[in-house]
């Protein structure tokens, strides 16, 4: 039974729903800090030890790269449909 929750909610996590899970939600958790640090700086097993005022700026830090990731995301999907369509954008 625990291995069909872990995957449900190891399921869960990929469609970006979270989970309720302690396990999981400390290895994403360790994954989006060592992500953002480029480094490999903590372990999940030791992530609830960084400060809260850490994980917060981590935390902001992430959602700031998604939304600057989704805004290219947009920019180069008009780009492309503007190819598509012939239009060429000046300057």
């Amino acid at each position: 039974m625990a291995q069909k929750k872990s995957e449900r909610d190891a399921f869960r996590l990929t469609l970006g729903q979270g989970t309720d899970d302690p396990v999981l939600s400390q290895m994403c958790l360790a994954r989006m800090v060592n992500q953002l640090s480029g480094a490999a700086v903590v372990a999940p097993w030791d992530v609830e030890q960084l400060p809260d005022e850490w994980l917060d700026a981590f935390e902001a830090m992430a959602e700031q790269m998604t939304a600057k990731e989704k805004r290219e995301k947009r920019r180069r999907e008009a780009e492309a449909k503007r190819r598509r369509s012939g239009v060429r954008r000046h300057g």
